[in-house]
C-alpha cells in the first residue's frame, strides 16, 4: 500500500487528531527554543550588540511561529468539534 493511501483511508476525526498532535509538538518544541533564547540573552546581555540583535530577531521569529501554531491548533480543535 503506498504511503499516501493510508492517510486517505484514515477517518477525518483521526486525521484531525493526528494534525493536532503534530502541531502541538511543534508548538512546544519552539516554546522550549524561545525560553532557551530568552535565557541566553539574559546570561549574555553584555555580549556584542550584533549578537544580541540577531538573538532578538530569532526570538521574534520564534514567537511569531509559536503564535501561528497556536492559532492552527485552535482552528483544528474547533474543526474537531464540528466533525459529524
Amino acid at each position: 500500500m503506498p504511503l499516501g493511501l493510508e492517510v486517505a483511508l484514515m477517518p477525518k476525526i483521526d486525521k484531525i487528531k493526528a494534525d493536532i498532535s503534530f502541531h502541538e509538538k511543534l508548538f512546544f518544541g519552539f516554546m522550549a527554543a524561545l525560553f532557551a533564547q530568552i535565557a541566553w540573552i539574559a546570561a549574555n546581555y553584555e555580549a556584542k550588540w550584533w549578537l544580541l540583535l540577531i538573538s532578538l530577531a530569532t526570538m521574534i521569529g520564534t514567537t511569531a511561529f509559536c503564535l501561528s501554531q497556536y492559532r492552527t491548533i485552535k482552528r483544528l480543535i474547533e474543526e474537531l468539534e464540528h466533525v459529524e
